[in-house]
């Protein structure tokens, strides 16, 4: 399946064909998130623009919009719900991905700064080794990394609890001067 030039009416659309029929997806993968996240079957019917596609056509676009040093978030919690974490596929440039290409990329991306503070990013990390793990295939590689950055973010979030284990409603004003009152502290562990 190849990708038609990019819709000029619209930045937020990647218009992808199959069968010389538009499909419109969200190229950030949040519509496929939220269905996987809700369990919706792959082979579930999707109509756009008059024309009838399923959730594994909206899969495949996604696939073919992964690009390096780019926000892959929600295409991370979404692929990793609908496909074999095995899997292979090329995007529409030619280049050729997997999930531990996916996950490294993720991992390179910043958790402060980030949209929702991170805590997107972060999910998919730890959804992608809890898939990992139900599936009985091994936690090594990226995987690994991946369980280890989310296991530092834990800790580093239960730092900045509160002694009642509330969280404060200033805690990232606190962060970000590096002090927090009644704690050692509060730094980041990848500042």
């Amino acid at each position: 399946m190849t990708s038609p030039p990019p819709d000029q009416t619209s930045t937020s659309l990647a218009p992808v064909s199959r069968n010389g029929r538009a499909l419109s997806a969200v190229t950030s993968g949040s519509t496929l998130a939220m269905l996987a996240q809700c369990h919706v079957a792959p082979d579930y019917p999707i109509h756009v623009g008059g024309h009838e596609f399923t959730i594994n056509d909206l899969i495949e676009a996604e696939k073919k919009t992964c690009y390096p040093k780019s926000e892959l978030t929600f295409k991370l919690i979404a692929l990793q719900h609908y496909a074999d974490l095995n899997d292979k596929w090329v995007n529409d440039q030619g280049l050729e991905w997997d999930f531990p290409r996916l996950v490294r990329e993720e991992l390179e991306q910043p958790i402060r700064g980030a949209a929702c503070g991170g805590t997107h990013r972060l999910s998919g990390l730890s959804l992608v080794v809890k898939t990992r793990q139900r599936r009985g295939e091994p936690v090594d590689g990226e995987y690994q990394r991946a369980a280890d950055f989310v296991k530092k973010y834990q800790m580093y979030a239960f730092r900045l609890q509160n002694r009642d284990g509330s969280l404060s409603t200033s805690w990232s004003g606190f962060v970000s001067s590096g002090t927090c009152p009644g704690r050692s502290s509060t730094r980041s562990p990848y500042q």
